[in-house]
């Protein structure tokens, strides 16, 4: 999928997502963001992000996890999950250290994939634990109505979810096609 990444009515970038099979129940997401126009010839670099691990029915189960920014201000994290020993390392910028987490706990990206596959399942509420920044951070999201979207693709019923970011001036609102088993169409941080 190809999103356009604006700031108010000006396009600032583009993000492309790609998710492949590994293997029997192997995933492979990727994100890549990159500045455009104006914007991308200043400021130049892009951002890439990379979960790997497994798919199952019932859950997402992440093994590995990179993001890396490239240009001005590089920086490289690295994540792998041991879940026999219920524990991530983190590696920042070549600074290695463990982490314990509990079953369940996914990466940044992986959490859109889990996003997807419990929004098929019915949940109305979910609740996510994150491997993110050396913290563990708990991502909560609540169905908040239906809407059809007006895209290039034409009109597209979505299922409307907001993220409660802990502050009520801190929200985002993303905009999932059951069309394309949960797919977001748009994402908005306020």
């Amino acid at each position: 999928a190809l999103y356009s990444l604006s700031s108010g009515t000006t396009t600032v970038g583009e993000m492309r997502l790609v998710l492949e099979r590994q293997g029997a129940q192997g995933y492979r997401y990727t994100s890549t963001s990159r500045p455009t126009g104006l914007i991308g010839h200043l400021v130049g670099g892009e951002i890439v992000e990379l979960s790997e691990g497994t798919l199952a029915t019932d859950r997402i189960r992440p093994e590995r996890y990179l993001y890396q920014r490239k240009g001005r201000k590089e920086r490289e994290v690295f994540l792998k999950f041991d879940w026999t020993k219920a524990q991530v390392t983190n590696t920042v910028n070549d600074d290695p250290w463990v982490m314990e987490i509990p079953a369940g706990t996914l990466d940044k990206l992986a959490v859109q994939l889990a996003l997807m596959q419990d929004l098929g399942r019915g949940l109305q509420r979910l609740d996510y634990s994150i491997a993110d920044g050396g913290k563990l951070k708990e991502y909560h999201f609540e169905v908040a109505g239906r809407e059809t979207l007006e895209t290039s693709l034409g009109a597209v019923e979505t299922v409307r979810i907001k993220r409660d970011r802990g502050r009520p001036e801190r929200y985002t609102l993303l905009w999932c096609a059951p069309q394309w088993d949960y797919a977001p169409i748009q994402i908005v941080q306020y």
